[in-house]
C-alpha cells in the first residue's frame, strides 16, 4: 500500500472546506460535507488494515532539514479511524440540524479544516509538524466560537465551552502533557457543542 494515502485524510478535508467557502448555494455544503467526511472514514479504515505507513518529504530544509512526516501505526490509525467516524457524524448531523442558520459556509468549513488537522496532529511524526497542526486547531476552535459566541453567551452557554479549553489548559498546568487520546478528540467534541448550541435557536 503506498505511504501517499496517509495525505488524503488531511488534505481532502482541506480542500473541500475551501469549496464550501466559495459555494453559496445551499444543499452542496452539506452534501459535500458528508461525501468528504465519510471518505475520510474509509481511507482511515484502510489505513488501519496496514501495519505501518510512513510519508516523508523534505520539508524547512532552511531550517536545518525538517521533514513534512507522517505515520500511522496501530495506535494513531486507531484513533483516526474513531475521529473520523465522529467527524461524519457531526457533518451527517448538521446537515439536518443546521438547516437554514446563517454562516454555515464558514461552519461547514471551519468543521471540515478541524477534521484535517485533527488527522494532522494524530498522523504527524516529528514534533514540529505536530505543533503546526495544534496550532492551526487552536485557531479553528476559535473561529467555531466565533460562530456562536454571542448565542452561548445569551443563554448562558458560553461558560461551558470556556471551561472545556480551562480543562486542557488546567491539565498542562499540572504536567500532564502526555500526548492523550482524550485531547485529540477535544476539537470534535467542542465541534459537536456548537452545532446543538449554534442551532438551538
Amino acid at each position: 500500500m503506498s505511504s501517499h494515502i496517509l495525505l488524503y485524510p488531511l488534505f481532502l478535508p482541506l480542500i473541500a472546506g475551501i469549496a464550501c467557502l466559495l459555494i453559496p448555494r445551499k444543499g452542496i455544503k452539506e452534501g459535500l460535507s458528508i461525501v468528504v467526511s465519510l471518505t475520510a472514514f474509509i481511507l482511515a479504515l484502510i489505513i488501519f488494515t496496514a501495519k505501518e505507513l510512513v510519508f516523508t518529504r523534505p520539508w524547512l530544509s532552511i531550517l536545518g532539514g525538517i521533514n513534512f512526516s507522517l505515520r500511522s501505526y496501530h495506535f494513531s490509525s486507531f484513533i483516526l479511524v474513531f475521529l473520523t467516524l465522529f467527524g461524519f457524524l457531526i457533518c451527517l448531523y448538521s446537515a439536518k440540524f443546521m438547516s437554514g442558520r446563517k454562516r454555515l459556509r464558514e461552519y461547514y468549513a471551519y468543521l471540515l479544516w478541524t477534521i484535517g488537522a485533527s488527522s494532522g496532529a494524530i498522523l504527524a511524526n516529528n514534533f514540529i509538524l505536530f505543533l503546526v497542526f495544534w496550532g492551526a486547531l487552536a485557531l479553528l476552535l476559535y473561529g467555531l466560537l466565533s460562530l456562536g459566541s454571542y448565542r452561548l453567551a445569551t443563554k448562558g452557554k458560553f461558560n461551558k465551552g470556556e471551561s472545556l479549553v480551562g480543562e486542557i489548559s488546567e491539565n498542562n498546568n499540572k504536567g500532564d502533557h502526555g500526548y492523550q487520546a482524550k485531547d485529540l478528540f477535544f476539537p470534535l467534541n467542542i465541534t459537536y457543542f456548537l452545532s446543538c448550541s449554534y442551532g438551538s435557536n
